[in-house]
């Protein structure tokens, strides 16, 4: 593995696919000092060449259910030295895609494994192989995100309408208290990891509740689903919970949606600061009326870009990615939940 030192704030956030760049904007201006390691793409192609499936397959991939994939770690970014986070930060430098710990009492140790990139493997017959992207030496897109979504969001998309809509209000109100989110996602995580359910009460009760079989029971899946809408939500600082708030209480989901899709489109890949015009279709963001289109711009505004306006280019700062990204998960968890006939996430 390769290594290169570097200084990076991470967050929270959903998806397999994760960075930490950049530096934050924090109450107290805490950090954590890093290092990335990295595998390159010619150590794929290598052993790609070198070996085959074993034959009889290995137990862990004959009870493999065809739909699963498989991945491998790529990248991973390390912690340098023990760091005791401060605060929750806000602003460039977070990433849409990990987590670390908020209790101001607990230390990130050396050598903690903060971030990380996968690779997903194809494997047909006796051969197996990286995804044709990273062979070619091209990190994954926005379609690929959108995918990885789609695949977590995809048990969602078969709750019954009253269920996502009970769902989507308990999340509402709990964007108001973001301690209250906060302590829902802590909770939803320990319930699927040792299985001990907390009585929460208020709308994070509800949610709870809502998630459980008929005998009691957590439903898995499903869960893993609202857990990646929390994961995004808890990134977004208190102003952008409150906006998305606004947003919920307007209907313009789907109007807010497609404006960080289209620009995600097109600034995802690039990595330097540029100028680049954002094609918004008319018809679906330039009619809203003026309040509406300037909630809608503070929203993403908030997430470190500067826009004039619809038609206008954005000077593009690829440090917002991750908390663009992380805007993203939630709105499109959150348009999910609220369409009436919920369909899964398409690239």
């Amino acid at each position: 593995m390769a290594t290169g030192a570097g200084t990076g704030v991470p967050g929270v956030g959903s998806g397999p696919q994760g960075q930490a760049m950049g530096t934050s904007k924090g109450t107290r201006g805490a950090k954590l000092a890093v290092k990335t390691l990295s595998v390159s793409p010619n150590t794929w192609e290598t052993l790609v060449e070198q070996r085959k499936v074993r034959v009889p397959r290995p137990p862990f991939l004959q009870n493999r259910e065809e739909t699963e994939s498989l991945y491998v770690v790529t990248e991973a970014v390390e912690t340098v030295q023990d760091s005791r986070p401060q605060s929750k930060t806000e602003g460039a430098g977070q990433s849409a895609l990990l987590k670390v710990p908020t209790d101001k009492a607990e230390i990130v140790p050396e050598g903690s494994i903060m971030a990380y990139r996968v690779l997903r493997l194809v494997i047909k017959e006796d051969r197996w192989g990286p995804d044709s992207d990273w062979t070619q030496g091209k990190e994954p897109g926005f379609e690929a995100l959108q995918q990885q979504l789609g695949a977590q969001l995809q048990d969602l998309a078969t709750l019954p309408p009253e269920m996502r809509l009970t769902l989507l209000g308990a999340l509402q109100e709990l964007l108001r208290t973001p301690e209250a989110l906060q302590k829902l996602e802590d909770s939803l995580e320990k319930v699927l990891d040792v299985g001990e359910l907390e009585d929460l009460g208020g709308p994070g009760g509800l949610v709870l509740s809502t998630l459980q079989d008929p005998a009691g029971s957590l439903l898995p899946s499903k869960s893993r689903a609202i857990l990646c809408i929390l994961g995004a939500l808890v990134v977004l600082s208190d102003t952008q919970l409150n906006l998305l708030a606004q947003c919920l209480e307007r209907g313009l989901l789907p109007q807010q949606l497609e404006l960080v899709v289209n620009i995600l489109k097109a600034t995802f890949d690039l990595r330097e600061e540029t100028t680049v015009p954002i094609p918004v279709p008319p018809e679906a963001l330039s009619s809203l009326p003026k309040e509406d289109a300037a909630l809608a711009l503070s929203l993403v505004e908030s997430c470190g870009l500067e826009l004039q306006g619809f038609s206008h280019p954005l000077t593009w700062d690829p440090d917002v990615l991750p908390q663009l990204s992380a805007l993203y998960g939630a709105l499109e968890g959150l348009q999910l939940l609220a369409s009436p006939c919920a369909q899964q996430v398409q690239a």
